[in-house]
């Protein structure tokens, strides 16, 4: 819906909710990353966009989600958003040489580029483009960008907090059968009886599946 030169400010409430419930209530943060976009290109006309995260070594940026194809220097403007930490506005793509497409039949747009914080470090950026309007509110466009990003980040944040958990959880499951085996050697305990290995080969079993 674009009745303000860059989407209903009055929906954009309800566009923030279905962002929440994206990145909440899905199991995997992937799936809720790409239902962001799917939301934003519903709700700000949006042509082309992305999602692009580090490798938190210093290395390489890659999109993680995304829709429609990227310019060639999008990359180029996302990496001077993350090393920077501020936000990007190119008003017209046609006259940004990294972003400008060749062919009179190319519509012209508007590139919002807006870091995402995990923590206190920028771990990627929420990049798109939409159509070329004069009278979009390009800033208030921009701040509301901010807020999806900020979601976003705080989403990867508590994805990598139950991921070190879990393999944490892993670690001590592993360390507790590995205990109960060494304690539960019912190899050398006395009771050969039928019965009696029967028992222990239950118990052996328990330890096993704990």
């Amino acid at each position: 819906m674009q009745t303000d030169g860059g989407g209903d400010r009055s929906n954009r409430f309800g566009v923030l909710l279905g962002v929440t419930k994206a990145l909440t209530m899905g199991h995997r943060l992937r799936g809720g990353l790409d239902r962001v976009l799917e939301i934003l290109q519903s709700a700000e006309d949006v042509a082309r966009g992305s999602i692009m995260l580090d490798d938190q070594s210093g290395g390489s940026t890659r999109a993680v989600a995304s829709i429609g194809p990227p310019s060639a220097g999008t990359k180029t403007l996302v990496e001077r958003v993350i090393g920077s930490g501020r936000p990007m506005v190119v008003p017209r793509t046609a006259q940004e040489p990294l972003l400008a497409r060749s062919g009179r039949s190319v519509p012209d747009r508007s590139f919002f580029c807006v870091p995402i914080v995990v923590g206190r470090k920028v771990r990627g950026a929420l990049e798109i483009e939409v159509p070329f309007q004069r009278d979009r509110d390009y800033p208030d466009t921009s701040q509301f960008l901010q807020v999806v990003a900020s979601m976003v980040g705080q989403a990867i944040k508590l994805d990598h907090l139950v991921d070190t958990e879990r393999q944490r959880l892993r670690v001590e499951n592993l360390h507790l059968r590995e205990e109960l085996k060494e304690r539960y050697d019912f190899s050398h305990i006395i009771g050969t009886s039928g019965p009696m290995r029967a028992v222990y080969e239950q118990i052996s079993q328990v330890a096993r599946a704990t």
